[in-house]
């Protein structure tokens, strides 16, 4: 699919990788992944003719909209309760583990959105 500009996608993508080198901790990461999941959805719903106010929204109506696969509608999901509870529950401390999985997520989106994107890093650091 080609439904996310592809200087839009690779832009996301690059960050994503910059993350990937950062020696900030896992939490601190997610954090910043969130901001990408945002970014992400907003920017294929810029167009939307619905009120799309919240990510969750965003999400679903896209979702809808183009048939994303189901196992990448629960990823996305899920991803997007991982950064709500990294960002407002103050006992939830994420692992590395949460993080890997978090970019494999993004990585997937972005791959799915946009299939012209460079991912080679990415690929080889999530392998």
């Amino acid at each position: 699919m080609k439904l996310l500009p592809l200087e839009t996608g690779q832009n996301i993508a690059d960050r994503l990788w910059e993350l990937s080198s950062g020696g900030e901790s896992p939490k601190a990461r997610i954090l910043l992944i969130s901001g990408l999941l945002e970014e992400l959805y907003k920017e294929l719903t810029q167009e939307a003719r619905v009120s799309t106010s919240g990510l969750f929204a965003r999400m679903q109506y896209l979702h809808d909209q183009v048939s994303l696969p189901d196992h990448l509608c629960k990823q996305a999901n899920l991803l997007r309760i991982l950064c709500n509870q990294t960002a407002h529950e103050k006992d939830f401390h994420p692992t590395q583990t949460d993080f890997l999985s978090a970019c494999k997520v993004i990585t997937d989106l972005l791959r799915w959105y946009q299939d012209d994107l460079d991912l080679d890093r990415l690929d080889i650091f999530l392998d």
